[in-house]
């Protein structure tokens, strides 16, 4: 007797169905504090700010949201990323995950007591600003893992543009996050 699946014409979209089902019971039904980064994101956004306000600075969304939007939309048009260049991102960020965590480790590592000139919300915006940058290189990572499934032109196109614009804003973090490291460990050398 062969496996009922055999019978069915189109098992992919039925096994899909199932298991699209299946994921979004367990998600629904089961708790998601450990997994849940939207906290990580709000503190990004924390930093933002103009300095000693709590109001949203508009040049920082600007550069760091809407201008990537509009040279991912330039780059999806124009350039082919073909599965070696694919897989040429997954390394690549696969790479800055790991250094994003040892920038952790380097900011776990300034002594309060040593350090009572460098300010503890400046080393905690780091901290917000790295582990966004973390989330930014893993959603990198899925996105680029979905370009390799063959969907419609239109779907395909969408996709691409996410990625590239996940590339473009991650990038621009990093520029942040090494200016804000810059800052800090010269702070630290002039207090020594």
């Amino acid at each position: 007797m062969k496996p009922l699946l055999l019978y069915i014409h189109d098992y992919k979209i039925i096994l899909t169905i199932v298991s699209l089902i299946v994921i979004i019971l367990i998600l629904n039904t089961n708790d998601k504090s450990k997994i849940n980064i939207m906290e990580i994101i709000r503190k990004h956004f924390s930093t933002l700010k103009v300095f000693n306000t709590e109001k949203i600075d508009k040049n920082d969304i600007n550069i760091f949201f809407i201008l990537p939007i509009f040279i991912a939309i330039i780059l999806a048009l124009y350039m082919i990323l073909d599965d070696t260049r694919i897989g040429i991102i997954v390394t690549a960020f696969t790479i800055f995950i790991g250094l994003l965590f040892n920038i952790l480790a380097i900011l776990l590592a300034f002594d309060g007591e040593r350090n009572k000139q460098i300010d503890k919300v400046f080393i905690k915006e780091v901290l917000y600003n790295v582990s966004f940058s973390i989330i930014l290189a893993i959603l990198v990572i899925v996105a680029s893992i979905f370009m390799f499934i063959k969907f419609n032109f239109i779907t395909h196109g969408l996709l691409k543009f996410i990625l590239l614009y996940l590339i473009i804003v991650f990038i621009l973090s990093l520029f942040m996050i090494l200016k804000r490291l810059f800052n800090l460990l010269a702070e630290k050398i002039d207090n020594v």
